[in-house]
């Protein structure tokens, strides 16, 4: 009897302590609005990230192939945001995000803070639009479990893409923003 009782009031601390793990970033809207129809631009700042516990120049000397595949590591985000924003706006999406920054009005910029062996992404970003800027902290992107480094990093980027997106059709559709 003791062991089962136990044995439960185990599974129960389990339980309510893996609903604490779930990372939710910390986002300032700042009063600004965004239009229907329009293009965000996704761009990475990733000179003073951790990459597996080295510095981008130390990585890139390890895994030289981390210089030439970051682009693909952004393509990911970018299609991962418009699939999640397509899921939340099935009828019509509104909202599409870009890989080209050069000329556009909405402007999502990523500091990179981490990147993990497993890929696992921690970031800050910024969202410019014409009336200010909103500002993400603390988000997480998740990595992989088998690959490359580049490939893990480009699952936490693709993680990060989505969870993005997520708020800001949430946002949206609840009219914050």
């Amino acid at each position: 009897m003791k062991k089962t009782l136990f044995s439960l009031l185990f599974a129960l601390i389990a339980v309510s302590m893996s609903g604490q793990m779930n990372f939710r970033p910390e986002i300032d809207w700042g009063g600004i609005k965004l239009e229907d129809n329009i293009v965000i631009g996704i761009s990475f700042e990733i000179d003073s990230a951790s990459f597996g516990g080295l510095s981008y120049e130390d990585r890139v000397d390890v895994d030289p192939e981390l210089a030439t595949d970051m682009d693909d590591a952004v393509e990911r985000c970018v299609n991962s945001a418009n699939s999640e924003m397509k899921a939340h706006f099935q009828s019509y999406q509104t909202i599409f995000f870009s890989a080209k920054t050069e000329g556009r009005k909405y402007h999502l910029h990523f500091i990179v803070k981490e990147v993990s062996q497993s890929g696992h992404t921690v970031a800050d970003a910024i969202l410019y639009t014409p009336d200010g800027m909103a500002t993400f902290k603390n988000l997480h992107g998740k990595g992989g479990v088998y690959g490359s480094f580049v490939n893990l990093m480009g699952d936490g980027f693709e993680s990060l893409g989505k969870v993005v997106a997520k708020e800001i059709s949430k946002a949206k559709w609840k009219k914050k923003i």
